[in-house]
């Protein structure tokens, strides 16, 4: 009975110990595996946050390559842009400047031939007596004359010499009166395009004003020797007065002479 008892003593002492040991391996086991998979979720982490950040510095070059490309492609619009901006600028100054110059040499065409019309009606101012001038003077005097060579030479020939020296000096104003009103109305259709259309027409209307005044001058001399009737009120009955003041407000506004 004792020994059975000892027996059983040792077995529950053996069944404890193996216990203990199953315990103990199994507490390690645990804390393996526990830190296994702590030291498995670091590594992951790190490897998921290490291919996070290549992916993210891949996705930041690739932005920022295409972003470069869209600046690049903006900077060539925006050339561009300035490019043709430039051309018209330059384009507009060279009308403008064009302009300037059309208008300034219309202006002074056209009172170059405002001063040849009121030659043809304006009367006669007094002259000197070619008929009653000694030779030696009549020739030093004919000199000065605007005529050609030919026609000086006709006067001096002539019997009637203030009669010869007045219809040289009509045919003389009415040709250069012709000569002025077309060389305005030339000018005018040569550089029509840089002219407004009220300054087109209002030149218009004054070269029209001058040719009828020249053709009227005309017609009055072939049927008088006493030359052309006309007056200066022929021409302000014509309106070319009103017409001409009109023109150069016009300019003066166009170039901008009210600002300045």
């Amino acid at each position: 009975m004792g020994d059975t008892g000892e027996g059983v003593a040792a077995a529950e002492s053996a069944l404890r110990f193996w216990f203990l040991q199953f315990i103990g391996s199994a507490t390690f086991s645990v804390a393996l595996l526990a830190l296994l998979g702590f030291l498995g979720r670091k590594a992951l982490g790190e490897w998921i946050e290490s291919r996070f950040d290549r992916s993210l510095e891949r996705y930041k070059a690739e932005e920022a390559k295409k972003l470069q490309g869209l600046e690049h492609q903006h900077a060539e619009k925006l050339e561009g842009i300035r490019f043709e901006l430039s051309k018209l600028t330059h384009r507009v100054q060279q009308l403008h400047e064009k302009e300037i110059e059309v208008l300034g040499e219309a202006w002074r065409r056209l009172k170059a031939a405002e001063g040849a019309v009121f030659q043809v009606v304006t009367p006669f101012s007094k002259h000197s007596d070619y008929d009653a001038m000694p030779e030696a003077l009549l020739s030093e005097v004919v000199e000065t004359l605007p005529f050609s060579r030919f026609h000086k030479d006709e006067i001096l020939a002539a019997k009637e010499k203030n009669r010869t020296y007045f219809r040289l000096m009509q045919f003389k104003k009415h040709n250069d009166a012709v000569n002025a009103t077309n060389d305005l109305g030339n000018y005018m259709l040569e550089n029509a395009p840089f002219l407004s259309e009220e300054l087109k027409s209002l030149f218009e209307r004054v070269v029209g004003a001058f040719r009828s005044t020249t053709i009227t001058d005309e017609i009055c001399r072939q049927a008088s020797e006493m030359g052309s009737p006309l007056t200066r009120e022929f021409l302000e009955w014509n309106e070319v007065g009103p017409l001409i003041r009109e023109i150069e407000q016009l300019i003066r506004q166009r170039l901008r002479y009210a600002e300045a």
